[in-house]
């Protein structure tokens, strides 16, 4: 397959139904350069169609001059140059501009703009209003750290607190519906903690295991595959234990370079998103374990 990088592309790979254990993926990636000395001219390809107003063209035009600059323009510039394509492209509809500009609102992209959660809140709800689920995975993250701090500042306070106890109870029920909402759209890392929250009794009716299992699976990442493989060696499970822990080891789980690699590639679109939420204490005093 060949195609042009306005093409914003992404690959799961499912298993052979008849061979799981075969399943194998090689990718060969060639970028060219139009050019005869191969000079960088990419801060030319979307100028045109993103002052025309195109809101896919300005994300990408906005990527490609933050990653090879633009001939009369110092770093600064370009970096402001970028934000504002952003914006314009946030404002025409782009949830994956919205994601980004989240992102850099809460220092996790690099970026001149301050740091403002209510900011990345605003975009990420811009997010899913433009049906990205990168909006519900990322509010779940800001409730969970918005809780976080509020339960440092609780510290020293009767832990029965009927008010607080409601107020959280409240809250992760939030952060399971956006969970549960990116999870159906696709996005991994909701799958896994979806999961996490059935498994943790997160804002759920009940604590399931077989359904927080079925999430890790359905999550499709090796961490998920290891997870439901230490479940079903729980329950004395063997053939599945093998299964799960030969898709974790052939996605590249027992590596060096697997987290890495995850924390580069993000969930897809753009770095600056992280597996692990800050999950608080649960209601029987486990903590999910960190990947």
């Amino acid at each position: 397959m060949v195609h042009q990088s306005s093409l914003l592309h992404g690959v799961r790979v499912y298993d052979l139904e008849d061979a799981p254990e075969a399943t194998e993926r090689f990718s060969w990636i060639l970028w060219y350069r139009d050019s005869a000395k191969c000079e960088d001219y990419s801060h030319e390809w979307f100028a045109r169609c993103a002052s025309e107003g195109d809101a896919m063209c300005q994300e990408a035009h906005s990527n490609k001059i933050a990653g090879g600059g633009v001939p009369g323009l110092v770093p600064d510039e370009v970096a402001a140059l970028a934000m504002e394509l952003l914006r314009q492209a946030a404002g025409g509809g782009s949830g994956s501009a919205a994601i980004k500009l989240a992102r850099a609102s809460l220092k996790v992209l690099p970026s001149p703009l301050p740091y403002d959660e209510g900011k990345a809140r605003t975009y990420y709800e811009m997010a899913i209003g433009a049906g990205n689920p990168d909006g519900h995975y990322g509010m779940a993250h800001l409730i969970l750290a918005s809780l976080a701090r509020e339960g440092r500042g609780r510290e020293g306070q009767t832990p029965t607190d009927g008010d607080w106890t409601e107020y959280r109870e409240a809250e992760l029920r939030r952060v399971a519906r956006h969970l549960e909402e990116a999870a159906r759209a696709g996005h991994a890392y909701g799958a896994f903690n979806l999961g996490i929250a059935h498994v943790y009794g997160y804002g759920v009716p009940r604590m399931d295991e077989d359904l927080g299992g079925k999430w890790f699976v359905e999550s499709g990442l090796p961490e998920g595959y290891f997870v439901a493989s230490v479940q079903a060696a729980s329950v004395g499970d063997g053939e599945r234990e093998r299964s799960h822990r030969g898709r974790a080891k052939a996605l590249g789980y027992f590596t060096d370079w697997r987290r890495r690699a995850r924390e580069f590639t993000g969930s897809g679109g753009a770095r600056g998103v992280d597996l692990n939420l800050p999950w608080p204490v649960a209601a029987d005093g486990r903590t999910p374990p960190t990947f």
